[in-house]
C-alpha cells in the first residue's frame, strides 16, 4: 500500500519536491512574529514620548527653577511669559511671576513687570489684567499700547481699564506710553504732559507715570550726584510741579547708579529743601513719601522713619500722607488705614492729625 505525503499546504507532494516551501512558511511566520514585537515595542516607546512630551507642557515647563528664568534675555523673558499666558491664562501665568520675581527688590520686580505687561499686551490681554498684580505691568502694556495703536486709542483703553481697577495705575501706565511713544526731546516731552493734562480728573497718575518714563531715560546718561541736572527742567513750566513730585524716585535710583548704594533719605530731603519755590519743595516732599511706601514693602516703622529724614512735623508727616497715597492709590483700599494707624500710633498721633 502506498503512502502519500503531504506538504505544507496539506495538499498531496511531488515525489521529488523540496521542503524549501515549508521552511519559507516557518521563516515567515517567524518574521512576523518579530514585527510584531517590534511594532509594539515602538508603539510602547512612541507612547511613552508622548506622555511625558504632555506631562512636560503641563506641568514642568510652568514650574521652571528659579534661575532658569532669572537668566533669560528680555525677549527671550517675554516670549516665555506669552506662553504661560495663552496655556494657563493670566492669573496662573502671575502666581508663577511673583514666585520668581517677588522677592522684595522693587527695582527689580519694576523692570519684570514692564515684561510681563508687554507679553500681555501681545497676547491680546486688556490692561485691566494688570490688576492681577504682576507689578508694573501697566507700564509696560501701555508702552506696547501705545507705541503699536497710537494715541488715538487711549481713552478707550482707559475706560475698559477702569471699569475694572482703580483709575491711578490705568493712567500712570497710560503716562509711561506717552513719553514712550513722543520721545523725551522737550517737544515730545510736552506733548506727552499736555495729553495728560488733557485727562480731567485723572492726570495726576498720568504726570507720575510720564515723569517716571522721563527719569528712567535720564538715567541712563551719564552724570554725577554733585551736578545740578535736573530732568524736569526739559518741561515747560507749566508742567515743572507735576514733574518735581517724581525727583525723588530719580536721586534714588541715581545714587545706585553711582555708588552702588541706597540714597539715604538725608540726601532727598536736603536735595528738596534746596529747590526753588515752595511749591517744588513740597510737591518733592510729598513725592518722596510715595517713593518711600514701595520702597519700603510698606512696613509703617520703615515709612515713617523714612519720612524722619525731614526734620519738621509739618513735613514728615506731608511726606507720610504722600506714602499713605501711593497705598491707596495703589492697593486694596483697606490697607491705607490700616498701616496710617500704625504710623501714627507711632508718632503718638492720629490719621486725622496727620491730615489723612
Amino acid at each position: 500500500m502506498s503512502s502519500t505525503s503531504y506538504n505544507c499546504t496539506g495538499a498531496p507532494k511531488v515525489s521529488n519536491q523540496a521542503n524549501c516551501g515549508c521552511r519559507a512558511m516557518g521563516y515567515h511566520v517567524h518574521v512576523s512574529q518579530r514585527s510584531l514585537l517590534v511594532w509594539s515595542l515602538s508603539f510602547i516607546a512612541a507612547l511613552s514620548l508622548a506622555i511625558f512630551l504632555f506631562v512636560s507642557a503641563n506641568t514642568s515647563e510652568k514650574t521652571l527653577n528659579t534661575d532658569t528664568v532669572r537668566a533669560f534675555s528680555q525677549e527671550k523673558e517675554i516670549e516665555y511669559w506669552q506662553h504661560r499666558i495663552v496655556s494657563s491664562g493670566a492669573s496662573q501665568a502671575h502666581s508663577e511671576f511673583l514666585e520668581i520675581w517677588d522677592d522684595g527688590d522693587f527695582d527689580i520686580s519694576h523692570l519684570h513687570g514692564h515684561l510681563f505687561g508687554e507679553a500681555l499686551y501681545r497676547t491680546g490681554g486688556e490692561l485691566s489684567d494688570c490688576a492681577l498684580g504682576a507689578y508694573h505691568c501697566n507700564h509696560g502694556f501701555m508702552i506696547s499700547a501705545i507705541e503699536e495703536q497710537g494715541v488715538a486709542e487711549v481713552a478707550s483703553m482707559l475706560a475698559k481699564c477702569q471699569e475694572k481697577i482703580n483709575a491711578y495705575p490705568c493712567t500712570h501706565g497710560v503716562g509711561h506710553g506717552l513719553v514712550a511713544y513722543f520721545g523725551i526731546d522737550p517737544t515730545g516731552i510736552g506733548k506727552a504732559f499736555a495729553m495728560c493734562r488733557s485727562l480731567e480728573g485723572q492726570a495726576f497718575g498720568c504726570f507720575t507715570g510720564a515723569s517716571m518714563e522721563l527719569m528712567d531715560a535720564t538715567l541712563e546718561m551719564p552724570w554725577k550726584w554733585d551736578d545740578s541736572i535736573n530732568p524736569c527742567d526739559t518741561l515747560p513750566q507749566a508742567f515743572r510741579i507735576e514733574c518735581t513730585f517724581s525727583l525723588p524716585y530719580f536721586w534714588h535710583h541715581q545714587l545706585i547708579q553711582e555708588v552702588g548704594a541706597k540714597a539715604t533719605y538725608t540726601d532727598i530731603a536736603e536735595r528738596c529743601a534746596a529747590l526753588p519755590t515752595t511749591l517744588e519743595r513740597e510737591a518733592c516732599i510729598r513725592g518722596t513719601g510715595h517713593n518711600v511706601a514701595p520702597l519700603n514693602n510698606f512696613n509703617p516703622e520703615a515709612i515713617a522713619d523714612a519720612c524722619s529724614a525731614f526734620t519738621t512735623d509739618e513735613n514728615s508727616n506731608a511726606c507720610i500722607i504722600g506714602a499713605l497715597s501711593f497705598i491707596k492709590a495703589n492697593g486694596p483700599a483697606e490697607s491705607a488705614p490700616r498701616v496710617c494707624e500704625a504710623i501714627a500710633r507711632r508718632l503718638n498721633s492720629t490719621c486725622s492729625e496727620l491730615g489723612f
